[in-house]
């Protein structure tokens, strides 16, 4: 996760757990530093969180990307390379205050999941 705010108004931790917590009620696994290592496709989810504090408030934007490992059509199977293989639309808000931020990243969250599941029915 990246940010560009105040960490002690942006608790990026808390989102992270968040939105872990909301992957594993989907039953989608997150995945230890060893497993994504030995990963097929190496998949990373991107949670990517901009807050900019300005004196009337603050302009946060929230995107989602889903990156993994795709070979390249004129190199079949030769290596791998790092894609965005989803994203969210994002969001863009002005807020008086960050309180909702992870509200709205549950959001971006649940667009991802919905998403994830169309595809991967078992």
């Amino acid at each position: 996760m990246e940010s560009n705010s105040e960490s002690e108004v942006l608790n990026l931790d808390e989102i992270k757990k968040d939105v872990e917590r909301d992957l594993k009620q989907a039953n989608i696994k997150t995945l230890s530093d060893v497993e994504f290592i030995r990963a097929q496709g190496r998949p990373l989810l991107l949670v990517k969180v901009n807050g900019f504090k300005r004196k009337d408030g603050y302009i946060c934007s929230i995107y989602i990307h889903l990156y993994q490992h795709v070979y390249l059509m004129h190199k079949p199977q030769s290596e791998t390379y790092p894609a965005a293989t989803w994203s969210s639309d994002g969001v863009i808000v002005v807020m008086s205050a960050l309180e909702n931020i992870r509200a709205l990243v549950k959001d971006e969250t649940a667009k991802f999941i919905k998403a994830y599941l169309a595809v991967n029915q078992e």
